[in-house]
């Protein structure tokens, strides 16, 4: 799931940390065609559509161009022209088809990529559709950073991860950590009680 990478994206077009990692597995995963990256969108999950025969980085990109494109579309701040110029560009991207439904299945393996800690639309979603169709979901954290309190982020901040830790406790089957160093946290914070569930990034 790039859900993460995709509402960074739609914002800036300066990628860093775990957007660049995200970014490049994408790039590369064209290769195997039993990948499909997927994104919560509008209270659902869908995955790209792969059928235009581009890769999955440009169909990607496509679809963050129409929903830029799409918001200046409907901003009043800005000229016709500008709006004009925008639909013209949000009507081509939009070309692709970018979205299907995602359908699970229970041999699925639903990997989030981001950090989506402060996204519980999505991971409620994620929750239910689990109960019903008993998939695997395994989980990459970048660092623990925002566990250590108000020194490092803000309090909020902080109280939403603390509740994504305690979600991934009950829900991931698999944590895929970034370094040893996070994997050792993990379990010296009692985040994860089978050090075996975390393993490190090779």
């Amino acid at each position: 799931d790039v859900t993460d990478y995709v509402n960074h994206m739609r914002k800036s077009n300066t990628v860093s940390g775990i957007q660049r990692v995200v970014k490049s597995i994408i790039s590369q995963s064209d290769i195997d065609e039993d990948v499909f990256f997927s994104i919560f969108y509008k209270g659902s999950f869908y995955i790209f559509n792969k059928n235009s025969g581009n890769s999955y980085s440009q169909i990607i990109e496509n679809f963050l161009i129409w929903k830029r494109n799409f918001r200046t579309i409907t901003s009043k701040r800005t000229s016709i022209r500008v709006r004009i110029s925008a639909i013209r560009n949000a009507i081509n991207a939009k070309q692709d088809n970018f979205l299907s439904k995602l359908i699970f299945t229970n041999n699925d393996n639903f990997f989030i990529f981001g950090s989506a800690w402060d996204n519980f639309r999505l991971l409620s979603g994620l929750s239910t559709m689990k109960r019903k169709h008993n998939f695997i979901i395994s989980a990459f954290i970048h660092d623990l950073i925002p566990y250590y309190g108000e020194n490092f982020v803000s309090f909020g901040a902080y109280m939403n991860f603390r509740r994504y830790l305690y979600w991934i406790n009950d829900n991931v089957e698999q944590i895929i950590c970034n370094s040893n160093y996070s994997k050792i946290e993990l379990v010296k914070c009692k985040i994860v009680e089978n050090a075996d569930k975390a393993q490190v990034v090779p």
